[in-house]
């Protein structure tokens, strides 16, 4: 009777075990079918995505202007923004030989007061309108970048014309910025990189320009 009865609970045992496996299957089974249709419905969603057309580039205009200046010209109305980059023939290999590093002096100084600005109001008046205008002198090209909100161009634009055609280039500006680029150049005597690059442009071009540095 014992046996019979440790029997029946063996029996009961494993029927509530094989009970709980068959759940824990139906369970896995509805999850994997709740993952599985979550996949397609993401993947349906996605579809018209994929079948959408990809946006055509940036369409660039070549422009000439009446004095022969070339520009190149891309419009994009999402941002009320502005960006110009410019470059003029020159740079470091124009640099007298005894002067070397001068262009990139006078890329330093040209935001540094012009017209009737000096050099504190001219930085205030850039920082007021939020226009962002910069010089550099590399080793074939004088170049420069202007960027403002389309509201301020005009302002832009014509401090601009004055930085290039009235610079003050007083003798404390000058100074100044001069001992920001010896102290610089100090600097790059201790950096293996910058000795490394110096040295290789002084063995692979010799006498040519392009064995200067463009910041002296």
């Amino acid at each position: 009777m014992a046996r019979q009865e440790a029997f029946g609970h063996r029996l009961f045992d494993q029927g509530h075990h094989s009970e709980t496996r068959g759940e824990a299957l139906v369970s896995y089974s509805r999850t994997c079918a709740r993952r599985f249709l979550f996949v397609l419905a993401a993947c349906l969603t996605m579809l018209p995505l994929c079948s959408m057309p990809s946006q055509a580039a940036a369409k660039i205009q070549h422009l000439i202007s009446p004095g022969g200046i070339e520009a190149w010209f891309v419009q994009d109305a999402t941002v009320p923004l502005i960006a110009m980059e410019y470059a003029f023939g020159g740079g470091a290999t124009q640099d007298p030989t005894d002067k070397s590093g001068v262009g990139h002096l006078v890329a330093d100084l040209l935001d540094e007061g012009s017209g009737d600005l000096d050099s504190r109001t001219f930085h205030e008046r850039l920082d007021r309108r939020a226009i962002e205008l910069s010089f550099t002198s590399t080793r074939d090209h004088f170049r420069g970048s202007l960027r403002m909100l389309k509201d301020n161009r005009d302002e832009a634009f014509d401090i601009l014309r004055m930085a290039l055609t009235s610079p003050h280039f007083d003798s404390a500006d000058i100074e100044r910025i001069r001992s920001q680029v010896i102290s610089g150049l100090r600097r790059d005597t201790t950096n293996p990189a910058s000795l490394a690059s110096r040295k290789f442009m002084e063995v692979a071009f010799g006498d040519h320009p392009y064995s200067r540095q463009a910041n002296g």
